[in-house]
């Protein structure tokens, strides 16, 4: 990381001056202003991350020194950027946490070299002087006594081992016996899932469930194929995507990546339940192959058509969500990319988080769906692509503008759902004199105190649901889809630890500032 550009760009230095007194808008400051290395190391490496913490110490020592020579107070980076484990509160944003996969380190040593660590003698505890306080004779040896002791609770001992010996070997024979029988039922049941994973459907099979692919059974389009809803022989419904576009290469390669698929079950997942690939005439279109996904039947359609019923076909009256669903259906969403992220290895980044990917069941539990872009994070760090796939209004701005897809790409697709969720409103609203990014309003309200009036308008109102929910945990659910929609990629959580605040288990980190006027003088990327 190369930090010089805080001591020689300019950017606003007042709220950091002693006279001030205002250390919670320096903080604010300097973590952005460090983001902004940050930002530069993810766009030229490839990494987030730094790779231990003494590296990062000595970064933010790197950091301090910049600020020193602006003749800004030397204890500011201790003060903002208290060490893990201290009783302070210890900004959202500063990602020097220990890896414990070392996808931070790089194949060079890094710019900001770790400090030498000392030593420190070893503590002598109660133990030490317990054993220095124990009696002994003259000579310092043991006496005949003490033999004599030593003795019989050696025998002793030996006659308890026996016994726990045997009792361990008779628990560790029985459970290698579950193990084996548990591993048996789980290897015929795990063929039993490869088998449905792995149908691959004849075309004319899904002719007739889609009667030819009309256009009456059409149920979804997107930039990357048209979905129809179907009825098989077997009398199963059906959703069938027919893709459009493709980033697979071969048709071998398409085959793998819905083995993989196929394999995820989780419950706020729609299943994959199989394939076709039907190559074309040579003629009419070279030959290139066309591709099918046969996914499950969510019988209340996309989320999109719960919260923007007005751009649908028809003219069904819309029905608002309560504030219990709107909550059920975010944490089934956070649940699902909890389990993409974490859940499978190598990690799957969705890349096309939006309502219409996500669906609503028979019990109206939400399911992410729309595995065709998916990719998997196969080198162990993000994925680079020539091609960006996704929705303009929930592209991450690092992956629209450089290709760079990060499980922090969905965070923020997720963040604008939210968002979309709790107000009522469009991620990018267009009109004849402004286009209008949802982050950007909400962001605008939150910081200023008002976060209620992001909610839609039958939240804000009375009623008994309001009043048991509390303000607080909307407001909670609103300041998550902001800091989950930041520009600034080092700024926002993890999935994981925005589903934890969506939950309460931790608390909400502060709302950092979301323009960069600190950015002036810098190079365009």
């Amino acid at each position: 990381m190369n930090l010089t550009y805080a001591s020689s760009s300019p950017w606003n230095t007042s709220s950091c001056l002693p006279e001030t007194n205002n250390l919670a808008g320096c903080c604010s400051t300097l973590l952005t202003l460090f983001a902004v290395g940050l930002a530069r190391r993810l766009r030229e490496t490839g990494r987030f991350r730094l790779p231990d913490l003494p590296t990062s110490a000595a970064c933010l020592a790197d950091f301090q020194s910049n600020l020193t020579a602006l003749s800004l107070p030397s204890t500011l980076v201790p003060s903002c950027f208290p060490p893990r484990g201290s009783s302070s509160t210890r900004p959202p944003a500063l990602a020097s946490r220990p890896s414990t996969t070392g996808r931070g380190s790089s194949g060079t040593p890094p710019p900001c070299t770790p400090p030498a660590r000392t030593s420190s003698p070893p503590a002598t505890g109660a133990g030490s002087a317990s054993r220095l306080a124990r009696p002994s004779s003259p000579s310092g040896r043991p006496s005949a006594e003490d033999c004599g002791k030593g003795l019989s609770t050696l025998q002793l001992c030996l006659t308890i081992a026996s016994v726990v010996f045997a009792v361990i070997s008779a628990i560790l024979a029985a459970a290698a016996y579950l193990r084996r029988f548990r591993k048996k039922n789980q290897g015929e049941e795990e063929q039993g899932r490869r088998r449905a994973a792995s149908t691959w459907y004849d075309i004319k099979e899904l002719e007739k469930a889609t009667r030819n692919f009309s256009e009456k059974n059409v149920i979804g389009r997107s930039a990357f194929g048209v979905v129809y809803r179907g009825t098989l022989s077997d009398g199963s419904r059906v959703a069938v995507k027919k893709m459009i576009e493709s980033e697979f290469q071969g048709d071998e390669e398409f085959r793998n990546e819905m083995e993989i698929i196929g394999d995820l079950r989780h419950r706020n997942l729609v299943p994959l339940r199989g394939s076709c690939i039907v190559r074309g005439d040579e003629e009419e279109d070279g030959g290139r192959s066309h591709r099918y996904l046969i996914y499950e039947y969510m019988p209340y359609g996309s989320l999109h058509q719960l919260i923007f019923p007005e751009q649908m076909k028809g003219s069904r009256q819309r029905r608002l969500l309560t504030w219990s669903e709107r909550k059920r259906i975010i944490l089934d969403v956070a649940e699902g990319l909890c389990y993409l992220h974490y859940g499978v290895k190598p990690a799957i980044f969705h890349r096309d988080v939006k309502p219409t990917n996500i669906l609503l069941d028979g019990d109206m539990r939400a399911r992410v769906a729309d595995f065709g872009l998916a990719r998997q994070n196969r080198a162990g760090a993000g994925h680079i692509t020539t091609r960006v796939a996704g929705t303009v209004g929930y592209l991450a701005p690092e992956y629209a503008l450089y290709g760079r897809l990060t499980e922090k790409s969905d965070v923020y697709s997720f963040g604008m759902v939210v968002l979309e969720v709790m107000s009522g409103r469009k991620a990018l609203e267009r009109s004849p004199s402004e286009m209008v990014l949802l982050a950007d309003w909400a962001w605008t309200l939150v910081k200023s105190g008002r976060a209620h009036e992001v909610l839609e308008s039958s939240l804000r109102g009375g009623g008994e649901e309001r009043a048991s929910a509390g303000w607080g945990t909307m407001e909670r659910f609103v300041r998550v889809g902001v800091l989950c929609a930041n520009v600034a990629v080092a700024l926002r959580p993890t999935m994981r630890e925005a589903k934890r605040m969506l939950e309460g288990d931790i608390d909400l980190v502060p709302i950092p500032d979301r323009r960069l006027p600190l950015c002036r003088g810098f190079p365009r990327p």
